[in-house]
């Protein structure tokens, strides 16, 4: 059971704008990673540095298989050889056919069936548990109207929170650490199809 608390609240211009800069920058950049997806059935991506030096081409022949912008996050992950000797950085996808995918140069997992509709909402957390960085990959989708929760590491679902009361804009899903340092006062935001900015608070360990 996770116990959810939301706020209603109004921001300052200055606190409109680090938030404004906070999602910019969330959107499509990690650090000096850029991902761009090609609007093509295959659903070609380009993963460039911000020198414009292609780092990475992903070619989809799934049919079934179309990513767009918005459900596209570059995911860095702490040790660089987690995944291989050098790898910085992989790249975490979620399709039309709700199946969130991670790549390097190669796919290191797949969660199929990820949510009962479209996935809407991808955002990559960096927690810092007190020892080290630890990736959580969150997602949400158009028909069950839940926050889902997964380790970046292996794709191990680690919560799943029921939404459905605020009648969400997914795309608008972000997460953040207060301070940046090691906490218990973990956070999710997202705003409403009515404007309301919605905050609550939850553990990431699982209990």
């Amino acid at each position: 059971m996770v116990k959810k608390q939301f706020l209603c609240v109004e921001l300052n211009e200055k606190q409109v704008q680090q938030l404004e800069d906070d999602f910019l920058e969330s959107d499509i950049v990690n650090g000096d990673l850029i991902a761009v997806s090609f609007a093509t059935v295959q659903g070609t991506v380009k993963v460039f540095n911000q020198n414009g030096d292609c780092l990475n081409t992903i070619y989809r022949n799934d049919k079934d298989w179309n990513v767009c912008l918005e459900t596209m996050k570059v995911l860095k992950y702490y040790p660089q050889s987690t995944f291989g000797e050098n790898q910085q950085y992989a790249l975490v996808m979620a399709s039309d056919n709700r199946t969130i995918q991670v790549h390097t140069n190669k796919l290191v997992y797949k969660i199929e069936n990820a949510h009962q509709g479209m996935i809407r909402g991808l955002a990559i957390w960096e927690v810092n548990d007190g020892l080290n960085l630890k990736n959580i990959i969150l997602s949400a989708a158009d028909n069950d109207h839940t926050i889902k929760l997964w380790d970046g590491l292996d794709g191990q679902l680690l919560k799943e929170i029921k939404s459905s009361h605020s009648g969400l804009r997914w795309r608008s899903l972000h997460c953040y650490q207060e301070n940046y340092k090691p906490t218990n006062k973990n956070y999710i935001v997202y705003g409403s199809k009515h404007g309301t900015l919605f905050i609550f608070s939850l553990p990431i360990h699982k209990k």
